[in-house]
């Protein structure tokens, strides 16, 4: 961008030389000291004023010149056009020994040419959110933006948070984000919509060049090869999400990356209950964001990145009924790819939940006579999980309570953490025969899977011992119980907790007043996901210098974040839901 005001305008260029605007009385409060090791960064420049006035945009680093970027979007299916990072800031790239590159962006420092009605500034509610979701999200696996730092500004910021009229001041606060790219679908679909297609393509080589280095053809073919591991990338992530109940809430196109990874962190929420209609999005009237369409959306939007790319491989001027392009069947053919990655994907993620190598099905009566029907044991689960409505995250986790060699007849049978998930449910008790009917289903699906446990077995030791040589260079002992592996294969993939967004706002709450002791211990327990909690050691058989290798004062220390919310938590506006 030629233009040096910092106006807001129509920009034609990929981004805008920006400024950080300083703020009033900055303080750093949360720290993430593993990705300042990842970056090179020393611990010891981390504790000093200097580095609270970068990461508070009070301070520009000697050897950068900061921006903005310049892109699009469809916003809930509706071509935007124009949108652009309106309180982002990138303040440089850096580049680790080890040849990685990441940039450093910080959200909420100020107006930008983008930033259209809005001041720029972001407040510590929303940043609380991002930073605590960011790393958690990377300590379970899930590709993501980082999060480095998080600084209250000392400046109020003022928001209508419910968009009806009542405006109040807010405790303002800047995250410093870290990813290889920012780039979003929108930073190529916006020159795409200006007839822009040599800009399409510079950005395109840019991107390959920086973060897809496998591909080295220096054909055309080299922007169908770009699409695929775009759309496999992108497939494989949501079905991480959706097997972890992750409900991002703003599945815009300009808040997708090429790279992958989850980005942008706004009304997100995880499931409590299975419920595939769930919107953590107060706006999202018609749940088009909802838990069960991410699958389907996330295609929808690789489409609409596909319209801008297909041109640079397979040029052609032909159009729908609609006027829009029409796709190439090559083009048409990576697109479709998308449903078998999520699917492999997906089920190959869900087994391991399960604790199991593969997913088994069996045929059943039909509902007329002479017919049958394939039911698969997850597909099953669900249907139970739904009706029941049991806290997603910890059935999986407390699954592994049980023993596969008991022949369970009864709820009140089951091991304790389970039983009590089952009679806590919230769902709405029907009639004693009704309540019956589900418990004799749950006893039946009990046995089927731990049948299905007690086959697979073999295969399960098999391919523990084989992760955990490639992780440790030998096997973990699994001695001291039969099902060891298969409870280890379970408890490394489901995590203990999650970030609620009740608990996240009680977090919150107690930071706005100045008492962030709450924020820090969420923090503490968001960065181990997995930690086995003193019920789980003891079912492996394993004490505690074996297992996580916990102090005593550390033995459980996740206790008050991993309950389900309680029943006013689930429907109040700016808890259950969020703008």
């Amino acid at each position: 961008d030629p233009d040096p005001t910092n106006e807001r305008r129509q920009v034609d260029a990929a981004y805008s030389s920006v400024t950080p605007t300083p703020v009033k009385d900055p303080e750093l409060i949360l720290l993430s000291e593993e990705l300042l090791k990842t970056l090179g960064m020393d611990e010891s420049f981390a504790k000093t004023p200097e580095f609270v006035s970068v990461l508070s945009g009070n301070a520009v680093i000697d050897t950068s010149e900061p921006w903005a970027m310049c892109y699009g979007g469809h916003q809930f299916g509706n071509w935007a056009g124009q949108l652009g990072d309106g309180r982002a800031i990138a303040l440089a790239e850096i580049l680790t020994e080890k040849g990685d590159h990441y940039e450093l962006q910080l959200k909420g420092a100020g107006e930008t040419p983008y930033s259209r009605r809005a001041d720029g500034r972001a407040v510590l509610r929303s940043s609380i959110r991002e930073f605590l979701c960011s790393e958690f999200m990377h300590a379970l696996g899930v590709p993501t933006t980082r999060a480095l730092s998080l600084v209250v500004t000392g400046d109020d910021v003022y928001r209508d948070m419910f968009y009806d009229g009542r405006i109040k001041a807010e405790k303002g606060a800047i995250v410093c984000r870290v990813a290889p790219s920012f780039m979003r679908f929108g930073s190529f679909q916006l020159p795409f919509s200006r007839g822009k297609l040599e800009d399409v393509r510079e950005l395109v080589d840019y991107c390959i060049e920086h973060d897809f280095p496998e591909i080295d053809s220096e054909d055309a073919a080299k922007y169908m090869l770009w699409m695929q591991e775009v759309v496999k990338r992108t497939a494989e992530l949501v079905a991480t999400w959706q097997s972890i109940g992750f409900v991002h809430g703003v599945l815009n196109t300009d808040n997708m990356s090429p790279l992958g990874v989850t980005i942008d962190y706004g009304p997100f929420g995880f499931l409590e209950s299975y419920k595939p209609e769930y919107s953590p999005n107060l706006n999202d009237n018609n749940l088009r964001y909802a838990y069960g369409n991410q699958p389907y959306i996330v295609k929808w939007n690789l489409y609409a990145l596909s319209v801008a790319i297909d041109p640079l491989a397979n040029p052609n001027d032909v159009l729908t009924p609609d006027g829009e392009p029409k796709l190439s069947e090559a083009m048409e053919s990576v697109l479709n790819s998308y449903d078998a990655i999520y699917d492999r994907k997906y089920m190959e993620i869900m087994s391991r939940k399960l604790g199991l190598t593969s997913l088994p099905q069996r045929e059943t009566t039909g509902d007329e006579a002479g017919t049958s029907e394939t039911e698969s044991l997850l597909g099953s689960l669900l249907t139970l999980l739904r009706e029941s409505q049991v806290d997603f995250t910890l059935f999986f986790r407390r699954l592994g309570t049980l023993d596969p060699r008991v022949e369970y007849s009864r709820v009140e049978e089951l091991p304790e953490s389970l039983r009590r998930l089952l009679e806590m449910s919230e769902r709405e008790d029907g009639d004693g025969l009704e309540k019956e009917l589900l418990e004799n289903r749950w006893m039946e699906w009990f046995a089927w899977y731990a049948g299905t446990v007690r086959e697979q077995l073999p295969d399960i030791k098999r391919a523990e011992k084989k992760l955990a040589e490639k992780e440790d260079g030998a096997e973990k002992a699994s001695r001291e119980h039969p099902y060891a592996s298969w409870r280890r294969r379970m408890w490394r993939t489901n995590p203990r907790i999650i970030l609620r967004n009740y608990v996240a706002q009680q977090a919150i709450g107690d930071a706005e007043t100045g008492n962030f002791s709450t924020l820090s211990r969420l923090y503490e327990s968001l960065k181990r996901p997995f930690q086995l909690s003193v019920e789980e050691e003891s079912l492996l058989g394993v004490s505690s210098e074996e297992g996580v290798k916990a102090s005593d004062a550390l033995r459980d220390p996740d206790a008050e974040f991993v309950e389900p919310a309680p029943e006013w938590a689930r429907t109040t506006a700016g808890i259950a839901q969020l703008s």
